[in-house]
């Protein structure tokens, strides 16, 4: 904060100051003081105002700098409030108070919402083990029943099983300890997985698969749905070519 800036905002209070000390000379001359009193009097004037001016000016521009320093640099902008201490003068108090109650209600609406998004992540967590109990009887009911119409059904109902899967990682993604494990494995143990869940559709196109040198990789679940996804989009291809 400038001392022009400060001394703008306080035009009035200067243009009333002057025309005070205007009256008090004009009065002080008409009743005849001598012209020592009046200037005496005048600076008395002046040099308070200019005093209290002065001081209601540092003040307030020690605070409202080092809220501004503060706005810059702090990352997390809700704990400004928190973290400033309140000022001696009644604009800086209210306007603390005010950001703090911002700060509160911004809080507040967070925590709600996190407080949503966990219990919908919670009952897609139970959708999907509920809904993985008349998937797994039905491909029971086609390995017993095995005809051309049981496995294709038993196709469609392999598709429903991985949406399902991609669900419940979606699910728990934000609670990387259920369902995220991190471990050293080779890229071809992940193909293998991934090749034995499409098994029979990959037969049915007569795919063909090679696999050349093996890596590591980290998140052995996430890889797993990877390569799923790839290999279901692989079948669809050959499909569509045919």
């Amino acid at each position: 904060m400038k001392l022009s800036e400060y001394l703008l905002d306080r035009i009035f209070s200067l243009i009333c100051m002057l025309v005070a000390a205007l009256v008090l000379l004009a009065l002080l001359w008409l009743i005849e003081t001598p012209a020592v009193f009046i200037l005496f009097a005048e600076v008395i004037l002046l040099a308070a105002y200019s005093t209290a001016l002065l001081y209601d000016f540092f003040r307030k521009q020690s605070f409202y700098n080092l809220l501004q320093k503060m706005t810059e640099q702090m990352d997390i902008k809700t704990l400004l409030g928190e973290l400033l201490v309140p000022p001696h003068f009644l604009e800086g108090q209210i306007l603390v108070d005010v950001l703090r109650c911002c700060n509160k209600y911004q809080n507040d609406q967070l925590a709600c919402a996190e407080q949503e998004n966990r219990e919908y992540r919670e009952y897609l967590d139970s959708w999907v083990h509920e809904i993985k109990t008349p998937i797994t009887s039905a491909r029971l009911i086609v390995e017993n029943e095995k005809n051309p119409t049981t496995l294709r059904i038993d196709d469609e109902l392999r598709k429903i099983d991985a949406y399902v899967e991609q669900v419940l990682y979606y699910a728990r993604s934000t609670d990387v300890e259920k369902d995220f494990k991190v471990e050293k494995t080779t890229l071809q143990a992940l193909v293998y997985a991934a090749l034995k869940t499409y098994s029979k559709p990959l037969i049915q196109v007569r795919w063909k698969a090679g696999s050349k040198g093996t890596g590591y990789s980290r998140g052995r679940r996430q890889q797993e749905l990877h390569l799923c996804d790839r290999t279901d989009s692989v079948q669809r291809y050959q499909v569509s070519e045919r």
